[in-house]
């Protein structure tokens, strides 16, 4: 890792403190990682071009008795001496069946090759594993994909700054654009401002972009249209992108031109509602009941509900663990952060959805996603 970084110091010895407690709680020999964002959380050296070339995985290996180690690609070495903080460094040449020849290598020098070891499965190919199963035959391999998402659900300090950082340039592009909305403008036209500004906010790159106008964006994943956004429409708009690996996610509701009385009601019932939600937030509650909860509302509002959940944790991914969906017995904890959000189809016609990024303290929920004051209105646009 560059000297001098004191921050990521303190970001990476709070993720390795996490990651020993787990290990000395679930008594695994080991743990292997090469799955992209999991192991840009244990070695702290972000590559977005992992992403995109799986073929060619970086791999960390960590002995619940020893010191780690990160296996990659020679080609990243003087990247890797500059960011990784595992300084043990195993160079292979190739593409996975090579990574895994340097894996199964790097196991039997740790004596680790007849042992119970835990591997993020979600994180890697068949290939991939197909391959460590024919070269490693007698490890006990045990996935450990849902307690590296409990890990990573915690955040540290500086790892939720991060993400309201990504948060509120999220917020500033999707105002930026909006407030430079005029009529006639089709959703293609306010997409690209959409995606310009939030380049301009210092997003390495755009996730996704949901937009769409009156029955146009009642589709659970609208994209722009050529169709112009016409007055009185209800326009459904959701946004994100990776700010040096950390992902953004907020939704928003406008109306064209001016909102029927109708229209506002919807949008002031939503927002009340979600007000609620966020209120609920805290330490103990189950992700179950909050969704529970938020049903709840919908019904005595006599509005429709059909969403699969009522909010998401976020990272280095746009959805982490925990999901808040129904039947899922895990609990809150303090240092998550989530993304709180509610949708609803009215007659079918049009889409109402709003989202807010929380910080979970020991005693509530803190909104750290709005970079202007919220609104109780519908916003309008144009």
């Amino acid at each position: 890792m560059a000297s001098g970084d004191k921050s990521m110091t303190v970001t990476m010895d709070f993720r390795h403190r996490r990651l020993r407690k787990a290990l000395e709680t679930t008594q695994l020999d080991g743990l292997i990682t090469a799955g992209p964002d999991n192991t840009v959380y244990l070695s702290g050296a972000y590559n977005p071009i992992r992403r995109l070339i799986l073929e060619r995985p970086a791999i960390v290996l960590w002995p619940r008795d020893g010191s780690p180690s990160l296996i990659a690609a020679a080609v990243e070495e003087a990247f890797l001496h500059e960011r990784s903080a595992i300084s043990e460094l195993s160079l292979y040449q190739g593409a996975t069946e090579a990574a895994v020849s340097a894996l199964v290598d790097a196991l039997g020098k740790e004596q680790l090759l007849t042992r119970r070891l835990g591997i993020d499965l979600e994180g890697v190919s068949g290939h991939f594993y197909r391959e460590l199963l024919q070269r490693a035959p007698d490890v006990e391999f045990e996935d450990c994909s849902g307690l590296l998402a409990e890990i990573r659900a915690v955040k540290s300090e500086d790892e939720a700054h991060a993400l309201c950082h990504a948060a509120q340039s999220t917020d500033r592009a999707d105002w930026m654009a909006l407030d430079a909305f005029q009529i006639g403008w089709t959703e293609a036209e306010l997409g690209v401002r959409l995606r310009q500004a939030l380049i301009g906010q210092g997003a390495e790159t755009i996730s996704f972009l949901i937009l769409g106008g009156g029955i146009r964006g009642v589709s659970a994943h609208a994209s722009p249209s050529n169709a112009p956004l016409a007055r009185g429409e209800i326009v459904r708009l959701d946004m994100g992108g990776l700010f040096n690996g950390w992902a953004s996610d907020l939704a928003k509701t406008l109306c064209v031109g001016e909102a029927s009385p109708r229209q506002r009601r919807v949008y002031q019932t939503l927002h009340s509602i979600l007000d609620d939600h966020i209120a609920r937030i805290r330490p103990g509650k189950k992700a179950g009941d909050l969704f529970n909860e938020v049903a709840s509302d919908f019904n005595r509002a006599e509005l429709r509900f059909g969403a699969p959940h009522v909010g998401h944790g976020i990272g280095l991914s746009v959805h982490e663990w925990p999901i808040l969906t129904a039947g899922n017995s895990a609990r809150i904890r303090a240092g998550m952060v989530l993304c709180l959000e509610l949708m609803y189809v009215e007659r079918d016609v049009e889409r109402y959805h709003l989202e807010e990024l929380v910080l979970v303290r020991e005693d509530e929920a803190e909104v750290i996603s709005r970079s202007r004051p919220a609104r109780e209105e519908v916003p309008i646009i144009g």
